[in-house]
């Protein structure tokens, strides 16, 4: 029986916390305390979380209503330049365009600044979109392989200057939506031909949009404007058309 008896007081123990009993107050006392612990150490994470996040931030331009930036664009749709209407009205995001043949590059929101400020972003605010293999616009879609230019299969390409006195394009044929629309200066403007053409178009043959609009706006030094036998200086006048046949 004594053996059983003190297995039993082990197990009582056991259950009880060793035997202690605490003291009247004592858990209310300790209750506080350790919530109080918890809330600083909680709050001491939030703010290594938050710094983190401010160095790892995209404070890339264009940087949320603070950057005002314009580029040229060009809808080339087998040769017909497609120019989109006003969308002003119902601009959300700030990556935009009058319908006056540039991109307006003022983002409203982190979602369409800096890396994210890109061809996708302006196509979403015109109610359009724009991916490797599909352009949607005016209410149109175009598909590689499935629509044609003159007959032959079309494909999807994009020309990108990266300033207007830059000769060359960049040219994409992937990841079309994710190309930036990152001006270092609101006095350096770009260039953007968005193209649907017969597949196998030499880049060359794809026409750069027209950039007189564009160059006064930004006001560059006539030494940095390319210039051409057609050059007047005089703003361009654009117009909405349909988009052409396939």
């Amino acid at each position: 029986m004594a053996k059983s008896s003190a297995v039993k007081k082990v197990a009582r123990a056991a259950a009880s916390g060793g035997g202690r009993v605490a003291r009247p107050g004592e858990n209310s006392r300790f209750f506080p305390i350790a919530m109080a612990a918890v809330v600083i150490l909680g709050v001491i994470f939030i703010v290594i979380a938050r710094n983190e996040r401010i160095e790892n931030a995209d404070n890339s331009p264009p940087r949320v209503n603070r950057d005002h930036f314009h580029s040229a664009y060009r809808i080339d749709i087998c040769g017909e330049n497609i120019v989109l209407p006003n969308d002003n009205v119902d601009d959300v995001t700030g990556i935009h365009t009058h319908g006056d043949g540039l991109i307006h590059i003022h983002p409203f929101v982190s979602t369409v600044s800096g890396r994210n400020a890109t061809l996708g972003a302006f196509f979403a605010e015109s109610d359009g979109s724009l991916t490797d293999t599909e352009l949607s616009i005016l209410g149109r879609t175009l598909v590689e392989g499935t629509d044609t230019c003159d007959g032959q299969p079309g494909e999807l390409v994009v020309l990108k200057w990266v300033s207007v006195s830059a000769e060359a394009p960049l040219v994409f044929d992937e990841n079309l939506a994710d190309v930036n629309l990152d001006n270092t200066g609101a006095t350096q403007g770009q260039l953007f031909t968005i193209a649907f053409v017969a597949e196998g178009t030499d880049s060359d043959d794809i026409p750069r949009p027209d950039d007189a609009f564009l160059r006064q706006y930004v006001g560059l030094p006539a030494t940095d404007q390319p210039l051409s036998e057609t050059d007047t200086g005089e703003p361009i006048e654009v117009t909405t058309t349909t988009v052409a046949g396939g």
